[in-house]
């Protein structure tokens, strides 16, 4: 549910989340994502793996309590 997502967004880190956020919501690029927060392509893209990995594993484990 959008409950847990938020509550698994919130679990984030802010860097990854930030990432994230900008890459799902605002659809962003990876290279305009680097750009805004200032870091390198491949950093944004690292912190957006994460996320997702995290995020993924967090509504997994609510999904197996239901």
């Amino acid at each position: 549910t959008s409950r847990h997502y938020r509550a698994a967004l919130a679990t984030l880190p802010a860097e990854q989340r930030d990432v994230y956020l900008l890459h799902e919501e605002s659809e962003l690029s990876l290279e305009e994502i680097a750009r805004i927060t200032g870091v390198g392509p491949e950093t944004a893209k690292s912190r957006l793996r994460y996320a997702v990995g995290k995020l993924k594993a967090a509504l997994a484990s609510v999904k197996d309590l239901a």
